[in-house]
């Protein structure tokens, strides 16, 4: 399954976390970009979506912003940890937050992102999601460590395995 990977504000691509992905059977793309220079970001990786034929999104922090609205906007299932969208200033009272899956992890520890904040908006989208579930983790900060994502990743690969989005 063709899974675009959508990394944080200052951060890139690891190696380590693709690995993790291709463990699941995943097909992992992504783009580096730098949100601070970059001018339309938003607009490169959809375009980067659609021209790689992606199927699921992976979002972390300011990526999990980026890829809880493109999920919607391309109809795509997708697993978001610790997403920016604590400020975001969308309705969040419109049905184009449908995304057919979607899944959330919360850090606990987050002093980054808010996690209650985070945890309250997508709560407030739910209704309009075919499938959502979101995981609060006790000991998770802002940084995902990589036993986390392996573990998380199984978790969404399992729930999409099991909602028919990935055979």
């Amino acid at each position: 399954m063709k899974t675009h990977y959508i990394h944080g504000l200052g951060s890139s691509l690891l190696p380590g976390k693709m690995t993790i992905l291709k463990q699941y059977g995943l097909e992992p793309v992504g783009l580096n970009l730098d949100y601070k220079t970059e001018p339309e970001p938003y607009n490169k990786l959809k375009q980067f979506a659609r021209d790689n034929s992606v199927k699921f999104i992976i979002g972390s922090s300011m990526g999990g912003y980026f890829g809880f609205w493109l999920a919607n906007e391309l109809k795509l299932p997708c697993l978001l940890f610790n997403p920016a969208i604590a400020d975001t200033a969308h309705d969040s009272t419109s049905p184009d937050y449908n995304s057919p899956a979607r899944m959330a992890v919360i850090g606990d520890k987050d002093t980054v992102i808010n996690p209650e904040i985070s945890f309250n908006f997508l709560k407030s989208c739910e209704k309009y999601a075919d499938f959502q579930k979101i995981i609060f983790c006790s000991w998770l900060a802002h940084q995902i460590d990589f036993d986390t994502f392996d573990e998380m990743t199984a978790w969404s690969v399992k729930n999409l395995k099991r909602l028919g989005y990935y055979h």
